[in-house]
């Protein structure tokens, strides 16, 4: 795989691959409408790295997610891709949270697959803004329910 770098000399959008970082670190794929609507690539900006072989393309109950081909190159894209980082949540932790609570049916999934104190945080967070409700009925897994009602067990929330 190309560096980002390369990326960009091959006037593509590294960006979008910082941004899928964030979540596929956690094996979490991100939603077309995510990138689209709230971060502002194109269809066509995605198409090209789909056709470099750079993420992959998924349809999951007639949705388009994107992911990369490994974890452990989110996780040097995330760490390496500070200067093409142009995220509204520079952080990682408020990205996560701001994908769950956007209009994507794997909100729920993408808490649940962070690490157990990132999890607790971002329920926590969203049971207090009153938005968790909201983030459980988009969730198409319906296993992920279960978890959530582990998760909750056994973090006392």
């Amino acid at each position: 795989w190309r560096d980002l770098e390369d990326i960009e000399k091959l006037e593509c959008k590294p960006q979008i691959l910082v941004a899928l970082s964030a979540l596929y670190m956690d094996e979490t794929l991100t939603a077309r409408g995510f990138l689209i609507d709230n971060l502002d690539f194109t269809d066509e900006q995605i198409n090209r790295l789909v056709e470099l072989g750079e993420i992959i393309k998924h349809r999951i109950n007639g949705n388009v997610y994107y992911g990369l081909p490994h974890s452990s190159l989110a996780s040097a894209y995330w760490e390496h891709g500070c200067d093409y980082r142009n995220l509204p949540n520079k952080d990682r932790e408020s990205f996560v949270y701001r994908y769950a609570i956007s209009d994507v049916s794997n909100g729920l999934s993408t808490i649940l697959n962070t690490g157990k104190e990132k999890r607790v945080v971002l329920l926590c967070t969203a049971a207090i803004e009153g938005r968790l409700l909201e983030i459980v009925k988009k969730e198409s897994d319906s296993e992920r329910y279960l978890e959530l009602i582990l998760a909750r067990a056994n973090s006392g929330l």
